[in-house]
């Protein structure tokens, strides 16, 4: 049976569908955290549900419609003569490659809901996602673009343009490396990575900065200080009177939230290296959880305690 994938209906059919395939997966890509799993959830089997229904979609076109993936035209004069036949050619890879990049991170998220060990799979085709769509805006742009004196036109000033990237890298490499030998030279040699510390010493000192700021009077943080707050019991939210009550008394445990269920990475630098070594990220689980949890804002001093309870554990 062959569906004829064509006429306006099939055309606003398929707007309809890539307007659905953004919107979920900007929901998702944004509502990735523990607090808002159940949207990110949502969305995020919408979007895949969405790609598996393009590639059905796609077999029954048979070539046909805007569902189609047509199939590939051979390289060759004719492709870059004119902007219709590189169109042709170039369409179907870029389908075939945003739908296998938008399969494997939204199958992969419904991995993860059985399978833990798969959420940092899921997490690293996330991210990449976004630049994925990226290409795919520019590459649409370039071939809708019509410069003046056609695609031969366009190709010179693009190699043009490679050419003088390709120069102007070539001097600068030329500096680095003649700069690298006379160095090498002197007897200079750069510093050890290992001897500037790991990324959560720079986060401490940052965190200790911004304690003293507060009061000059301080000069190290407490664990113990930090593990008091990470146990303390308060009454802002029944469901989450304490830290512990989603990362467990112990932080090197695996935590669950105890609104959505989803699993949560230990606290604990022993177990989990990534803990405390991205000032960003701290700065958004404070600015979020502290008023969650304790019904205000953490101090410095305690945020520079909390941390230094977890690297203590």
């Amino acid at each position: 049976m062959r569906i004829p994938f064509s006429g306006n209906w099939k055309v606003a059919l398929w707007r309809l569908w890539h307007g659905s395939i953004v919107g979920s997966g900007v929901v998702a890509y944004l509502t990735a955290d523990e607090d808002t799993f159940f949207m990110h959830q949502f969305s995020g089997y919408l979007f895949a549900g969405l790609v598996g229904a393009r590639l059905v979609a796609a077999v029954l076109a048979r070539g046909k419609g805007p569902f189609a993936l047509r199939r590939l035209a051979k390289p060759g004069v004719e492709a870059i003569s004119g902007r219709g036949p590189l169109i042709r050619l170039v369409m179907p890879w870029m389908a075939a490659i945003m739908l296998l990049g938008f399969a494997l991170a939204g199958y992969s998220g419904i991995a993860a809901d059985w399978f833990h060990s798969a959420e940092g799979l899921h997490k690293a085709l996330s991210e990449a996602a976004p630049w994925l769509v990226g290409g795919h805006v520019a590459l649409v742009l370039g071939l809708l673009w019509r410069p003046k004196g056609g695609v031969v036109a366009l190709l010179g000033t693009a190699l043009s343009r490679l050419g003088r990237i390709a120069s102007l890298l070539g001097r600068r490499v030329g500096v680095a490396f003649g700069a690298a030998v006379l160095v090498a030279g002197l007897g200079v040699t750069a510093p050890d990575p290992a001897a500037a510390g790991s990324p959560q010493d720079a986060v401490m000192a940052e965190l200790l900065a911004r304690a003293q700021a507060e009061d000059p009077a301080v000069t190290a943080f407490d664990p113990a200080r930090g593990e008091a707050l990470y146990l303390s019991r308060n009454t802002v939210d029944a469901t989450r009177p304490s830290c512990s009550a989603c990362h467990t008394p112990d932080p090197r445990n695996q935590g669950e939230h105890v609104k959505t269920g989803r699993v949560i990475d230990p606290m604990a630098v022993s177990v989990n290296p990534e803990r405390v070594s991205d000032l960003g990220q701290m700065d958004k689980r404070f600015g979020r959880d502290c008023p969650a949890v304790l019904g205000r804002d953490c101090t410095a001093l305690e945020q520079g305690d909390f941390a230094a309870f977890l690297l203590s554990r």
